[in-house]
């Protein structure tokens, strides 16, 4: 759990960036975009089990908001995204690698390369 808090800070300021993605349909149905609410699932491929939420939402305005049971705080700040990153702004830069794939988003940080996989609520 102690490795999980300094990655949400990370997501919390990588997810302000999602929204800069494109919002066409990708191959497999699915809405190409992060914008919208996401649910954690798995951190370097480790589910994300029990009690412990880790939920994301990214504003088409390049705001976004996370929230997690780890440190029970809202967080809030602003993102925005490139073609293979996304930079998260809130309390600090945070940079990650991003794969978006219908119901699916995977952000690596780029400074610790924990790999969070998150699914579209």
């Amino acid at each position: 759990m102690k490795k999980i808090r300094p990655i949400l800070s990370i997501l919390i300021v990588a997810t302000s960036l999602l929204g800069a993605v494109g919002c066409e349909s990708d191959d497999d149905g699915g809405t190409k975009t992060v914008v919208g609410t996401w649910s954690g699932i798995s951190s370097n491929g480790k589910p994300i089990e029990g009690e412990t939420n880790l939920i994301f939402t990214f504003r088409e305005d390049g705001s976004f908001e996370s929230y997690s049971s780890i440190m029970p705080e809202v967080w809030e700040g602003e993102w925005q995204a490139g073609e293979t990153t996304i930079t998260i702004t809130g309390g600090g830069d945070s940079v990650f690698i991003y794969e978006l794939g219908g119901n699916s988003l995977s952000l690596t940080s780029v400074a610790t390369g924990i790999e969070l996989v998150f699914e579209r609520v």
